[in-house]
């Protein structure tokens, strides 16, 4: 019988899985030891580098946890199971959508790609392998990116209904926040839009579009004023009540603003109704 001698292919494909296994086996222990790679290596005398190399390579290739030796007794049906991940690729929408591609449907790797690369590579989409690769990935998920756009709904709007509007609403509004000099009156914010006139006592309670029934407001005080979690004192000073930590367990940004006198505005004729304040206190602040 003839012996033959083994290729030094053969050899060096062999001293590779026996080197891929027993990093395997060291990177196992390290683990349920609750090591790094490097603490592994350190305290049983292996080089460090060399482990870490494997340890990336291994995860490279989804292999961090079954050696090349149990990969192989696999069935055929967990075999056919494994997919390749692709870079997202944009749809008209902005967004962008992870694509699986079956095995048989995997984009064959450039003439320049070595098996042994661990670090990536970059190509160039316009030119050569990169725009090779890239035009076979649009290839395959044009049917599945046909299927993700989102239709949009036939009707955007619904059936028109009637609004009567507060009549008298807008020069209220700058009526107040002319009195005020155009700031709010608590935080003295001059930020036009995002400053309102808030009715101390609702139009829909009976208030009047009267200055001395409105106060300039920051849009986030005015809904809190609205809804009764702050108010102002018979003092002209502005309370926050706890309810605001009760109900939300937050509302630190809001209670510095607590004892702040507010500030009004020249005219005395213009200065909140002291009425229209009791009304709120004992109406809307819920304490």
């Amino acid at each position: 019988m003839a012996v033959g001698r083994k290729s030094e292919s053969e050899s060096e494909s062999e001293s590779e899985s026996e080197s891929e296994s027993e990093a395997w086996r060291c990177l196992r222990a390290a683990k349920r030891r609750g090591l790094s790679a490097g603490e592994w290596a350190r305290a049983h005398g292996i080089d460090g580098r060399s482990l870490h190399a494997w340890q990336v390579n291994l995860e490279r290739r989804g292999s961090s946890a079954v050696p090349r030796r149990r990969r192989a007794r696999k069935s055929g049906a967990a075999r056919r199971a494994l997919v390749e991940l692709v870079p997202a690729l944009p749809h008209s929408s902005g967004r962008y959508v992870l694509e699986v591609f079956p095995q048989d449907a995997w984009v064959s790797a450039p003439s320049s790609w070595s098996p042994r690369t661990q670090t990536g590579a970059r190509y160039d989409l316009a030119e050569g392998d990169g725009r090779r690769l890239w035009a076979e990935c649009l290839t395959r998920t044009a049917p599945a990116s046909a299927l993700l756009q989102v239709q949009e709904p036939f009707a955007r709007y619904g059936t028109p209904t009637p609004h009567a509007p507060r009549l008298g609403q807008g020069i209220f509004r700058v009526k107040v926040l002319d009195a005020y000099g155009r700031a709010c009156a608590v935080t003295n914010e001059h930020s036009l839009p995002v400053l309102e006139a808030a009715h101390i006592r609702p139009y829909a309670n009976g208030g009047e579009h009267d200055v001395a029934n409105g106060v300039s407001l920051r849009s986030d005080l005015h809904r809190l004023f609205d809804r009764g979690y702050v108010a102002v004192d018979d003092e002209h000073r502005f309370v926050v009540g706890r309810r605001l930590k009760d109900d939300f367990e937050n509302g630190r940004s809001y209670y510095g603003l607590h004892g702040l006198t507010l500030k009004l505005p020249d005219n005395p004729a213009t200065h909140p109704s002291a009425h229209a304040l009791e009304w709120h206190r004992e109406n809307q602040f819920l304490g």
